[in-house]
């Protein structure tokens, strides 16, 4: 049923793909965040078409992987660090509870924000808190309503939450739109927890659809001059990563930086997301297998 709830999850931002592209002004207004999100997400649906694994946390393990892989942009690798969080927290959960769910999003909570080198409030940073905050409160009281209930009362506080972005940062209140990613978020978890509550099944769009997205270029922002111009993604692997020190190292190249990792691996990898004056970074740095223009 998870993998079922989570396909129909994606299949919901994929359709909203044009819409999340069109209000992306934080923080650029490039208009890729939906096509981040879909390309990120979508890597997921060869593996949930699969018979799903006997263990919850071993089918977890594996489309974090998947997103981590395959994460492009910060909303991309947040959402794949919320996953990892996720499953590091069901690593041995063969079954969700109330409380065993609460405690995963809350990790996944806790990921997504270490993530970032500077974590805003008006971002999906904002919609993943409120969730997961609905969830533990739920689950403290006993979890008696049950994970549907629990799922939708999390839903609606994270629309709530939503509403709140377009307060909370000056670019997303003068553009008149709420954030792009926090938005794709709460996509993804309305056709979750609607496949949780009644079994209401998101199919995916037409190709059609999807391509024409992909094609939008206006946005609500403002058009502005990029001193970092390039989304590049960096994955490296080694047999111990110092966090600090790699961010440190980094950090310097660009701006807008997010920093996923993998820890239960036999090999430590971690993934970097950030923009860069040029397309290729100095190659004493890490070696870049993404990188793309943003404008």
């Amino acid at each position: 049923m998870f993998a079922d709830a989570l396909r129909s999850g994606i299949h919901r931002v994929l359709h909203e793909q044009e819409t999340l592209n069109r209000i992306n002004v934080f923080p650029v207004a490039d208009g890729d965040t939906g096509t981040n999100l879909c390309m990120s997400l979508g890597a997921s649906l060869q593996h949930l078409s699969q018979p799903a694994a006997d263990h919850l946390g071993t089918f977890l393990a594996a489309i974090a992987d998947i997103l981590l892989d395959s994460a492009r942009g910060n909303s991309g690798a947040i959402v794949a660090q919320f996953f990892q969080g996720m499953s590091d927290s069901a690593e041995d959960v063969g079954e969700f509870t109330a409380q065993s769910l609460s405690r995963a999003v809350s990790l996944g909570n806790d990921y997504a924000r270490d993530a970032l080198s500077n974590p805003r409030e008006g971002t999906i940073l904002s919609v993943i808190g409120a969730f997961a905050s609905s969830l533990s409160h739920h689950a403290s009281i006993g979890g008696e309503a049950g994970i549907a209930s629990m799922l939708a009362a999390a839903t609606s506080e994270a629309n709530e939450a939503l509403a709140k972005t377009r307060e909370q940062l000056d670019v997303l209140q003068k553009a008149g739109v709420v954030d792009a990613g926090a938005k794709g978020f709460v996509t993804l978890v309305e056709g979750f927890a609607d496949f949780i509550a009644d079994g209401t099944v998101t199919e995916a769009p037409a190709i059609a659809d999807v391509i024409a997205s992909e094609m939008t270029t206006v946005t609500a922002g403002d058009d502005v001059e990029l001193d970092y111009r390039f989304c590049t993604e960096c994955v490296i692997s080694a047999e111990d990563i110092d966090r600090r020190k790699l961010r440190e190292r980094l950090s310097a190249l660009g701006d807008s930086s997010c920093w996923p990792a993998r820890s239960k691996r036999p090999r430590c990898t971690s993934m970097s997301t950030t923009r860069t004056r040029s397309s290729r970074s100095r190659a004493d740095t890490a070696s870049c297998p993404a990188s793309r223009p943003t404008t």
